[in-house]
């Protein structure tokens, strides 16, 4: 085996089978070990699509997006979509080679081909990690590292030596989420005791649909997803609040709430009219990081695991009738205002017709602007 025999098989082992590449000179003994480990690799046209579509494939699946990129421009094309990975929280690793390790003087820049004096500190606002791979055993930590909670993206720096050197696999240093010994006291006592609990719901949540789900049934309480929560409950569930929080229909809801149980968001600037939504005095949070959920509301308690932990209270909590009125019929009247609006009618038609042309299970990604 080759180095990037053992990069191809680690990636296969630890995140993904699939990536998003585009070839270039120092990194095209990667396609064929990918081949060989059984990574598909679909082919773009330019680097900053091979990270945005790592990103959308992380998003639908769940899973790790691997995009592959060449040295120097071919890597610092991605920096803008993995600047958007980064502020959703989107777990996408980008692999980018760089100048054979044998070509490199430290501190000085040579003019080999492609060469950045510090490739990996393009990155350093925008990713959680940052490797350099000094053997090829060691992508089984960095792409491990993908892999743990909080998400966020990862660099991977490959010197183009790296990939064409013998080499052979490392062990896989896999770490599981263990949830066992988190104290789940807090969170029952405050839903126990509340009378109008509300959901609040960020993109720490995306892949525990399931728990919110039950949650929000068991204890009758209304989800308020962020942007980066859309469809993680499906748009007909009847406790979903079918829009923003800053229509004032959802900020009322909000605002007559005993409970706010915020789970997988920091609560952003966005989401909360630059912080000044009247969120319930009694507030809980759960997430994966503590600081994460303090730092723009006070919480009465943190409890500091994986959102899918929220499904694990249901059986201590008595079965709720839902507490807010019916959740389309807040939609439609929140619709039917817009729509009267001269100043929105236009944005509102704009919707719908983007709604009637899409197929129901249409899957739409939008960043924070008016459409979005």
């Amino acid at each position: 085996m080759n180095g990037a025999d053992v990069i191809a098989r680690a990636m296969h082992d630890t995140v993904v089978d699939v990536a998003f590449g585009l070839p270039g000179a120092h990194n095209l003994a990667l396609w064929p070990a990918c081949e060989r480990a059984d990574v598909r690799i679909v082919g773009m046209r330019h680097e900053q699509g091979c990270a945005y579509a790592a990103d959308g494939f992380a998003r639908v699946t769940g899973k790790v997006g691997a995009a592959l990129v060449t040295t120097g421009p071919g890597a610092a094309n991605t920096v803008a979509a993995v600047g958007e990975a980064w502020a959703s929280r989107s777990p996408v690793v980008v692999i980018a080679t760089d100048i054979p390790s044998g070509l490199r003087r430290a501190g000085e820049y040579r003019g080999v081909l492609h060469e950045c004096t510090d490739q990996a500190g393009l990155f350093a606002p925008i990713t959680k990690a940052r490797y350099v791979l000094g053997h090829a055993a060691a992508a089984y930590e960095a792409f491990g590292e993908a892999n743990r909670a909080p998400s966020r993206p990862v660099y991977v720096g490959v010197p183009s030596d790296v990939l064409t050197s013998p080499a052979e696999p490392g062990v896989p240093d896999l770490v599981a989420t263990r949830m066992s010994a988190v104290d789940l006291q807090p969170l029952i006592d405050a839903l126990r005791h509340a009378q109008r609990p509300v959901l609040w719901v960020g993109g720490g949540a995306r892949d525990a649909g399931d728990a919110i789900d039950a949650l929000a049934r068991r204890a009758g309480a209304p989800v308020v997803t962020t942007y980066q929560a859309r469809g993680l409950l499906a748009p007909d569930h009847p406790l979903l609040v079918p829009a923003p929080p800053h229509e004032p229909e959802v900020t009322d809801l909000i605002a007559r709430a005993d409970l706010a149980v915020v789970i997988g968001s920091d609560l952003d600037q966005m989401n909360t009219m630059q912080w000044r939504l009247p969120l319930p005095t009694r507030r809980i949070a759960v997430n994966i990081d503590a600081r994460d959920a303090v730092k723009n509301y006070a919480m009465d308690a943190v409890v500091t695991a994986d959102a899918g932990i929220a499904g694990r209270v249901v059986d201590a909590l008595s079965a709720r009738e839902p507490w807010a009125g019916e959740m389309p019929a807040l939609g439609a009247a929140v619709r039917a205002r817009l729509s009267a609006d001269p100043r929105t009618n236009d944005a509102v038609a704009f919707l719908e017709h983007t709604e009637n042309a899409l197929p129901a299970d249409a899957v739409v990604f939008a960043d924070m602007c008016v459409p979005g």
